[in-house]
């Protein structure tokens, strides 16, 4: 089965949102494998004081490579750490959007060593570069 360039434009599109407005970018807060089975599920969320996780309209759109992929680019997402001084680690981020009112897994990736958040000052910046391959290619 082949996916033509513009369907996977178009189904981009259609997850994502215009802009990315439909994604939702979080932190990961247990040490787990992301493997191509993963799901929601096996993700736990930070728990410390002023998590949230975080949108943006401002993703690049989706853009042709020369080798066929497609590939789109998010802000950098800057999580911070509120006023509380209350210790956790965080292990990766992961991308979801939402179907039918569930979260649903899209991407993640965990950091080459975790990020410890206990205070104000901590910040984990998280630039993100999606690629939707050509498997035809």
């Amino acid at each position: 089965m082949t996916f033509p360039r513009q369907a996977r434009i178009d189904l981009w599109n259609v997850i994502a949102g215009a802009g990315g407005e439909n994604l939702t970018v979080r932190l990961i807060g247990n040490n787990i494998t992301i493997t191509e089975d993963s799901s929601i599920s096996d993700i736990e969320y930070p728990t410390y004081d002023g998590y949230a996780a975080l949108t943006s309209s401002s993703w690049t759109p989706p853009t042709l490579q020369p080798n066929g992929d497609i590939t789109v680019t998010s802000p950098i997402f800057v999580f911070t750490h509120g006023p509380v001084n209350d210790m956790h680690q965080v292990y990766g981020w992961c991308v979801t959007y939402e179907l039918d009112g569930d979260d649903v897994l899209l991407c993640a990736e965990m950091f080459d060593i975790p990020y410890t958040m206990n205070t104000p000052l901590n910040q984990v910046p998280v630039p993100i570069q999606l690629n939707l391959r050509d498997l035809a290619a």
